[in-house]
């Protein structure tokens, strides 16, 4: 698996190739993200009099996390039987071995014939790589030129360890051991034999806080204890890192034509307009749910406690009733700021209600999907309830939110079952003091 784009779809590969073996390769994502900014930079440079690497920064590191994001969550549908997990340092250190290690899984023999052929292509490509270093002589590769300048001018020490905050996800699933020493024939063995996750950390013990913190996960022999305690540090970190969307938003063009638009607002943007509008109307849009299963870390609670508030979840054929409002493009900048904790602009259709006829109009509504940081996902009505009774943000206690939600919805005429049941869970327990 070569192509990250194809760490998304593992699934659809196991079903298309159900008798595959899948070598699933996995690399420094901060390493990745440096080398793909590197690599689009230098090609925008032939069409662009200007190239925006913080706009290219901002997209590949979003879309490299939502790419591992959804391995991790696909990884074990691989049978064990057919995969295997190829590190990228363990390749680089001793590729031959790793090969012989793919062919063993899919029941290859690595043959003599094979071997020679392996060995040739190897002598052949040393011999061009040589011929390359006398030609160039020894001078330093593209790439990291533009890295190293990157460095020196945007901060990059600080970005880099914002991106692994950001990975710690990928690190507890696949391991990454530390980079600064190669792994000895003995752990080398080890990790071939055996065994559970187990976290180490470089330095220090993880500091939520802001400070440098950089946490390695290797893949060897643990009687759990240790793991089991930095899996919550680890955890820790996650629920303080938020995933801030504003730049990715701000780079969508759909509408860049369009004077108006329609946005849709099933949450607070129903009940809390604190924006210009041309026009509102009541509003639904179709084949999704309303769910209280995103974390408010900025607005409803805090990056250690947040709260819960409204995000949209696929249902076929359900219609979620709310309110839809024409603006002009420039109210999306602070729109994308309100709506930065882990939501995206998505474009979809929008229905009216107040019209005798069935009349539609293409808008956007800002969703928060189960891949981003923020996501915290379904629990019990009791558990919820419980949850935003003791949250409270910078916009206010997050009993409010639900509570003015629920009157709207009950104003315009609306009936969601979800809502009102949180509704009522959240009105039984005692009110938390101020």
């Amino acid at each position: 698996l070569k192509s990250p784009q194809h760490l998304e779809q593992l699934v659809p590969l196991l079903t298309t190739f159900p008798d595959a073996t899948f070598a699933v390769t996995a690399r420094d994502p901060v390493s990745v993200i440096a080398s793909t900014i590197t690599m689009e930079a230098y090609g925008s440079r032939i069409r662009c009099k200007e190239v925006k690497l913080d706009r290219i920064a901002a997209y590949w590191a979003d879309r490299v996390e939502t790419l591992l994001r959804r391995c991790v969550r696909d990884r074990d549908k691989l049978p064990a039987d057919q995969s295997i997990d190829v590190p990228f340092d363990e390749f680089m250190a001793d590729d031959i071995a790793m090969v012989e290690r793919i062919y063993q899984l899919a029941d290859h023999p690595m043959t003599p014939e094979a071997r020679q052929q392996r060995d040739q292509r190897q002598r052949d490509q040393g011999a061009k790589e040589d011929d390359l270093d006398r030609l160039v002589g020894g001078a330093q590769p593209l790439g990291h030129g533009i890295a190293q300048r990157q460095a020196q001018h945007s901060g990059a020490h600080d970005q880099d360890t914002q991106q692994r905050r950001r990975h710690t996800h990928l690190q507890e699933r696949y391991g990454k051991r530390p980079t600064n020493r190669p792994l000895s024939i003995a752990e080398s063995q080890a990790h071939r034999d055996g065994a559970t996750s187990r976290l180490e950390v470089s330095g220090r013990k993880p500091h939520i806080g802001g400070e440098t913190c950089i946490i390695d996960v290797c893949t060897s022999l643990t009687d759990g204890t240790e793991a089991r305690t930095l899996v919550h540090s680890l955890e820790e970190l996650q629920r303080a890192m938020t995933l801030d969307t504003t730049a990715i938003n701000q780079q969508m063009t759909h509408f860049d034509d369009h004077e108006a638009i329609w946005l849709f607002g099933y949450g607070s943007l129903i009940w809390k307009a604190d924006f210009p509008f041309l026009e509102r109307r009541p509003a639904h849009i179709v084949g999704w749910t309303r769910r209280f299963w995103q974390g408010s870390h900025d607005h409803r609670g805090t990056p250690e406690a947040p709260g819960r508030v409204a995000t949209l979840t696929e249902s076929p054929g359900a219609i979620c009733h709310g309110m839809a409002y024409r603006i002009t493009r420039d109210v999306l900048g602070p729109l994308d700021v309100r709506e930065k904790n882990g939501y995206l602009r998505v474009v979809t259709p929008l229905h009216f209600d107040d019209s005798g006829h069935a009349e539609s109009h293409e808008g956007l509504v800002y969703l928060a999907s189960e891949d981003n940081a923020a996501f915290l996902g379904p629990a019990s009505n009791a558990e919820i309830a419980r949850q935003i009774a003791e949250s409270h943000g910078p916009s206010g206690p997050n009993r409010d939110y639900l509570l003015n939600l629920a009157d709207a919805l009950r104003e315009m005429g609306h009936d969601d079952p979800h809502i009102f049941a949180l509704e009522r869970e959240l009105l039984a327990l005692p009110k938390q003091p101020a």
